[in-house]
């Protein structure tokens, strides 16, 4: 069957209510929340990308048997700080497949879940909790990593870089890099849209025939509680 506005004013108040905290009820506060968790996962997925590029992709390449990791120490830096300047095949793909990839998977993997999840979610104070708690599997690994690992580990993980070519080592902007990042932004922008109107499946052959009668009643539930009515 279809929706029938004329019929919405008849039905009883916990109906009402249970309708209208669909979140797609209300599409624009399901895109805000819903591109909030896409920028978290698309800035994981970047830098997962970085570490692609720069270790596998850009580091010097050193022969099988000898070396696992070219280290160097910059001389008179009284810091201790190492650079990584090449990894040998095994270590490539070692770092590759048993780092890089399964940590990009499981952030896509988490991103889909978290948007059928959210999309799921029938109230709007539990979508806004259910997104936070996203976040914490998210910050999980950095979580395990600061309460698990020593403070010596941790310090030798501080003052180890990764080696960048020299083009890359000045710190400086250009129009084409910001252009880069603003793409990753829009495409988040895009993909949200694009999953509301018509990859979302928690309500298939969604009609958008509910917004409007709830939008008119969200704001008399909510201004009424406000004022403690």
């Amino acid at each position: 069957g279809f929706f029938q506005a004329e019929l919405f004013h008849s039905m009883d108040g916990e109906v009402k209510e249970f309708a209208c905290n669909i979140p797609i009820s209300q599409p624009d506060f399901l895109f805000a929340i819903l591109f909030v968790w896409s920028l978290t996962c698309a800035a994981e997925l970047r830098r997962c990308l970085e570490y692609l590029h720069h270790l596998i992709c850009k580091a010097r390449d050193l022969e099988d048997g000898f070396d696992f990791v070219l280290l160097t120490q910059t001389v008179g830096d009284e810091s201790g700080s190492i650079s990584v300047r090449g990894l040998n095949l095994t270590g490539k793909v070692m770092v590759c497949v048993l780092i890089l990839l399964p940590r990009m998977v499981i952030t896509v993997w988490l991103a889909i879940l978290g948007f059928h999840w959210l999309t799921a979610t029938n109230d709007f104070e539990n979508l806004f909790l259910n997104s936070v708690a996203l976040e914490f599997v998210m910050m999980l690994k950095n979580l395990l990593y600061y309460t698990m690992v020593s403070a010596a580990d941790k310090r030798e993980v501080e003052l180890t870089c990764i080696e960048l070519p020299r083009r890359h080592r000045r710190h400086h902007t250009s129009c084409g890099m910001t252009i880069q990042y603003l793409v990753w932004g829009s495409g988040c922008a895009l993909l949200i849209v694009l999953y509301i109107c018509h990859l979302q499946t928690v309500l298939p052959d969604y009609k958008w025939d509910v917004r409007d009668v709830c939008k008119e009643w969200l704001n008399r539930h909510f201004i009424a509680a406000d004022k403690g009515v």
